[in-house]
This record gives structure tokens, C-alpha cells and sequence, in this order.
């Protein structure tokens, strides 16, 4: 038994020995080189410019919340008619103030105002309306303030609306002027056509500011 351990004792150094050996002569595989054709792109397919590009693009084609105005109904040959005849009763306005004319009644104002103009149908022809302004896309809502575009001035918005037709020949009508906070004022009237003719037969409601 003692042999034994004797030769394990001097053959357990001559085995290590030889081990070392054999570990120093196996070659370890080398994982080859990658190219840059192998290795994956920086930003894995993500272009800043692309992608900011495409941001501005969605950005832009995002609904805007738009101010909604009430539009009216395309015009009857008995709106042109009665309109003619109201606008052709207008008073000659302040040579010092500016107004503008619309249809668009003060309840369905936006909050830059956004007034419709009247048709060319309704205003040809007739002396008085060139003394008023048509052109509403020229004037603006500020704080409540009419102010034509470029200016400071205040200005004036006087409306004529049709509210109702009661019948062919008969309407209920909406007048008024605004210009700012405690200046303005509207009154309503029942018109009926009579012998071919507009007529006011009834008074409605007033208010001023």
C-alpha cells in the first residue's frame, strides 16, 4: 500500500506536468474578424433628419382646432329680396366712424368675429351699401372689440339677418351695430311684403349697451 501511495506521489507531478503541456499545444478557435458589412448599423435604421421630418410631417397633418362659425343657408330668391330692401333702408353712417356690414347676427359671432359678408346679389346696385364696408374679412374680434385689420381703431359691425321666414311674404328680421363692450345695441321687427312691397308690421324685442 505503500508503493502505491509512493507512486502516485511521483507520478502525480509527471501528469500535471504533461497536462500543462497538452493545454499549452490545443489552439483555441478565434472568432474571425467581422467586417463592417457584418456589423449591425449605428442607429439600427434611424435617420434624425428622416424622423424629425416625419414628426413636422404628422405635426402638420394633426386637425387644428378651428374656431366653428354658423354658416348661413345659400339664398333663397326671397331672402335676395328682402335683403335688397333692408340694406337699400340703411342710414348714411357717421362720415368719422368706419362700419362694416355682415349677416352674421352678434349671437353667432366666433371669437374673432369671423363675419360673413353679403352676396353681391344683395348689395348691387344699391348707393348706400358703398358707404358701408363688405369687406368683413378685412375686421376682427379683440377682447370683444371690432377693430379693423392693421389698425388699433375701434370700429363698428352692423349685422342685418333674416331670423325666420313666417311665410313667402312674411319674416322676422334682426338689426344691430357693435363696436365694443357698452357699445351697441339690436332690435328685432316682423316685415311682411304688401302690394309688392316690404312693410314692418310688428316690433320685437330691443336691447342696448
Amino acid at each position: 500500500m505503500t508503493n502505491s501511495i509512493l507512486n502516485v506521489l511521483v507520478l502525480a507531478p509527471m501528469l500535471l506536468f504533461v497536462g500543462c503541456q497538452s493545454r499549452d499545444n490545443v489552439k483555441v478557435a478565434e472568432r474571425p474578424a467581422l467586417s463592417d458589412d457584418d456589423l449591425p448599423a449605428a442607429n439600427d435604421g434611424f435617420d434624425p433628419t428622416i424622423e424629425e421630418a416625419k414628426a413636422v410631417e404628422i405635426a402638420s397633418a394633426s386637425p387644428q382646432k378651428e374656431e366653428t362659425v354658423k354658416q348661413p343657408k345659400p339664398l333663397e330668391h326671397r331672402d335676395i329680396d328682402l335683403y335688397r330692401h333692408l340694406i337699400s333702408e340703411l342710414d348714411e353712417p357717421s362720415p368719422d366712424r368706419v362700419y362694416f356690414l355682415t349677416l352674421t347676427p352678434m349671437d353667432d359671432w366666433g371669437e374673432h368675429g369671423n363675419w360673413m359678408p353679403f352676396p353681391k346679389e344683395t348689395t348691387e346696385g344699391i348707393p348706400i351699401a358703398g358707404k358701408y364696408r363688405l369687406d368683413t374679412g378685412n375686421a376682427h374680434l379683440v377682447d370683444g372689440t371690432v377693430l379693423q385689420k392693421g389698425k388699433q381703431s375701434e370700429t363698428w359691425m352692423e349685422w342685418i339677418t333674416i331670423k325666420r321666414w313666417i311665410s313667402d311674404t312674411e319674416a322676422d328680421v334682426e338689426t344691430g351695430v357693435w363696436c365694443c363692450p357698452l357699445g351697441g345695441g339690436a332690435s328685432t321687427a316682423t316685415y311682411k311684403k304688401l302690394n309688392g312691397k316690404w312693410n314692418i308690421v310688428d316690433l320685437g324685442a330691443s336691447w342696448v349697451s
